[in-house]
């Protein structure tokens, strides 16, 4: 991208909110550790900045919410899963209901995973309106790294936006140069 395309970037960023820019082995780390709630969390974080970008996409902070709810619920039945798994082997004559958990646990981290992948899709396209459509600078937004990468790709996409803490007389100067 060259200089002029940098400085129309860097003005058009600086009329909205900027996404947080942080590491994105911070985000595997913090996702790992989480046990996958912090994908949630990084889109509520991120969604009043990302709403402000010139895009008739808008992200719902409920869906996110859900999607926390969902994380706790599925972690909730992985522990109850295993505990009657455990009661089962202990010679309990009760059924073993710990697949039918399993199998329930297992729909419910589908659904987790699919809601993730469309509004990960949803940044994208916030993204691809912003820069490629309303500022005519053409930006490549990958639809493959974004479906296997998602957050991941997302925050590396933020990470490498144009800087915008440049003064309005720096970009003026730019521009004329």
């Amino acid at each position: 991208m060259d200089q002029a395309a940098q400085v129309q970037v860097a003005v058009a960023v600086q009329k909205q909110k900027e996404p947080k820019r942080i590491s994105v082995l911070l985000v595997l780390v913090l996702s790992a550790i989480t046990f996958g709630i912090y994908y949630p969390v990084w889109f509520l974080k991120r969604r009043e900045a990302l709403n402000s970008f010139k895009s008739e996409t808008k992200l719902d902070k409920n869906v996110f919410i859900g999607l926390i709810v969902l994380s706790v619920i599925s972690m909730l039945l992985a522990f109850a899963s295993g505990f009657a798994e455990g009661l089962y082997e202990e010679g309990f004559t009760a059924s073993n209901i710990s697949p039918i958990i399993d199998a329930f646990e297992s729909v419910l981290d589908l659904v987790y995973i699919i809601i993730l992948i469309i509004e990960s899709f949803k940044v994208r396209r916030i993204f691809v309106e912003h820069f490629n459509e309303h500022l005519n600078i053409d930006i490549p937004f990958s639809k493959a790294a974004t479906f296997f990468f998602g957050v991941l790709y997302l925050q590396y996409k933020i990470n490498r936006f144009p800087d915008t803490g440049t003064s309005q007389a720096e970009l003026s100067g730019a521009s004329a140069g």
